[in-house]
């Protein structure tokens, strides 16, 4: 009745002893087994356990042929896509260009233009002056050789020297801006400018700026300030309109041509001239101010007719 019961029984079979449980006899039958009250237990003739209904596993089929018809799908892609790359294989492929000799800008920039990528860039000193800073010596595929695009071409190139920084200088005067150049190593370059801040004669700036880094022997341009920024009038009196436009546009300096008239100069009395001019030649001004052109005119008779000739009094 229990299954410490069962197991005890199980234990007698094997031991070759009588089992306590009571066995199942045919209908009708009927036997007394001597056995412990404690034991006892009689089965009705006619008892019997029902098989238990089978368990349905219908989703076990469908489940394969999901399997199967992902497998299906997962070979055939991959049939296709070989397929595809067996018909050119050499569609992909780019030879590698030649940059030994060129700069590592230009290497990059022509790796990259021909569908490769710029890979390890490893540096060393110079063998020999035939050898330029910057440039490349060693690549890796080498030139002409047929690689997969987007392959890494790495590169060796010359070490730069050791860079100098150009001092700062505004406020300097040339000489000693020149000298604090030169010992640095570096060429300077004297150019004149224009500074509304600086002082005549004194250094406005350099380029390259102050702070960069460049190689020694490089040339430096340092400006030099001439002062104010100041335009001259010039002489265009006697000139015609258009003549005397393109001189003043020359010069920085715009231009109008008055509707007003003065006297006609004597200087340029015949044809239409400039007779006047505002700013007069030789002022300075500030680029870019008006310069007022006036054209001349004959002054008006004078006299005891009119304009029609007729006597003052009417007589």
């Amino acid at each position: 009745q229990t299954a410490e019961e069962f197991r005890e029984d199980l234990e007698r079979v094997r031991r070759g002893l009588p089992v306590n449980a009571t066995p199942l006899l045919p209908a009708g039958t009927t036997q007394v087994i001597d056995r412990p009250a404690s034991r006892t237990a009689v089965l009705p003739p006619t008892a019997h356990h029902e098989p238990e209904p089978e368990r349905s596993n219908w989703w076990v089929p469908v489940l394969v042929t999901l399997l199967i018809l992902g497998l299906l799908a997962l070979v055939l892609f991959l049939l296709a896509r070989n397929l595809l790359n067996d018909e050119d294989p050499a569609a992909n492929l780019v030879a590698v260009p030649e940059v030994i000799g060129e700069n590592r800008r230009d290497a990059e920039r022509i790796i990259e233009d021909a569908g490769l990528e710029v890979g390890d860039v490893t540096t060393v000193p110079a063998v020999d002056e035939t050898q330029e800073p910057g440039t490349v010596i060693e690549q890796d595929p080498a030139a002409e050789e047929e690689v997969e695009e987007g392959t890494p071409v790495n590169l060796t190139v010359v070490a730069q020297p050791d860079l100098v920084a150009i001092p700062p200088l505004e406020g300097a005067t040339p000489e000693e801006a020149q000298a604090a150049l030169v010992e640095l190593g570096l060429e300077p370059v004297l150019q004149d400018q224009a500074s509304d801040t600086v002082a005549e004669g004194l250094v406005i700036g350099t380029d390259p700026p102050a702070g960069d880094e460049v190689e020694p022997g490089s040339p430096v341009t340092v400006f030099v300030s001439t002062g104010a920024d100041v335009a001259v009038v010039p002489e265009v009196r006697c000139q015609s309109f258009a003549s005397a436009q393109n001189e003043l546009e020359r010069e920085g300096l715009n231009s109008v041509i008055s509707s007003d008239t003065v006297a006609v100069n004597p200087l340029c009395p015949l044809g239409r001239k400039v007779a006047d001019q505002s700013p007069r030649p030789g002022e300075e001004v500030e680029p870019g101010e008006t310069v007022t052109l006036f054209g001349g005119a004959e002054p008006a008779p004078t006299g005891p007719t009119g304009p029609t000739g007729e006597t003052g009094d009417g007589d």
